[in-house]
């Protein structure tokens, strides 16, 4: 730590750890300026499992990411962080089709291959053979992640939390839910409402989804009716239903849309929320 704490607006500091529960070292811990996804602080790597954020910005704004190879990464508002401060990260990747792994699976078939041909004195260029069983390996691989994307995609190999949302009429998801409400403890406008969900569309592209953009808007809702208007605006707008569009990204393709960790992050994140 530098410095007094008293003189930044807002101080955290918790433990990283796996799902086990178990010390987590070596994350990259920085800030970003949730409006508009900046990066303030460059990424640096803890030699323990414990981390320090501080601002003397406005924290409202702030959210802590922490990535760590192998790993989800997470983005978590920082004043959120203040009344949880300990982070567990869960061992997978951001929902690439072709997964870190794969790039040393990969070169490691084509050495022994090249050492094959070595040892028989046959050094040159890779033969047909060759060539097509490494072709086979990696999309023996991409098929395997892509079967298990469209699992997830049908609820089968996720746990479920987005059909339940789906199905349960009180969901803050719902674009009518927050008419139940005469008055509220925080509002956000239509035009805010508006330009949120004009954020979360552009945000999905064909060859890329912003989740920490994503999830830079839903840090601005403080409330679970906030949610619903940003649905019932984003149905207007779009014509299409919020959590259905953040699932499948507008596409039909089996990776279009956020991972069904990242999707339950975001509804873990709402459920805590107040209801208005």
């Amino acid at each position: 730590m530098i410095g007094d704490i008293q003189t930044y607006s807002q101080y955290v500091e918790g433990y990283i750890l796996n799902e086990s529960g178990s010390p987590l070292n070596g994350v990259s811990v920085f800030l970003i300026w949730i409006p508009d996804n900046k990066q303030l602080t460059n990424p640096f790597l803890e030699d323990t499992n414990s981390y320090s954020a501080w601002t003397d910005k406005d924290p409202e704004n702030i959210a802590v990411v922490f990535k760590k190879s192998g790993y989800q990464t997470l983005t978590i508002p920082l004043l959120q962080l203040v009344d949880n401060p300990d982070v567990t990260m869960k061992k997978g990747s951001d929902g690439a089709i072709i997964e870190p792994w794969m790039i040393p699976v990969v070169v490691g078939v084509a050495f022994a291959l090249l050492k094959k041909k070595k040892k028989k004195g046959k050094v040159g260029k890779i033969e047909r053979g060759d060539v097509i069983t490494i072709f086979l390996i990696v999309g023996g691989m991409i098929a395997f992640n892509l079967i298990t994307k469209i699992l997830e995609m049908f609820g089968l190999g996720g746990d479920g939390k987005v059909k339940d949302q789906q199905q349960d009429p009180n969901s803050a998801f719902k674009p009518t839910y927050w008419q139940q409400f005469d008055t509220y403890t925080y509002a956000i406008t239509q035009s805010q409402a508006d330009s949120y969900a004009q954020t979360i569309h552009n945000a999905f592209t064909v060859f890329q989804d912003d989740y920490n953009t994503i999830m830079g808007v839903f840090s601005q809702m403080r409330t679970k009716a906030n949610v619903s208007f940003l649905a019932y605006r984003f149905q207007i707008k779009y014509g299409e239903d919020l959590l259905s569009f953040l699932t499948d990204g507008g596409g039909v393709l089996p990776w279009d849309g956020l991972s069904t960790k990242h999707i339950n992050t975001i509804i873990d994140m709402v459920s805590r929320l107040p209801t208005h």
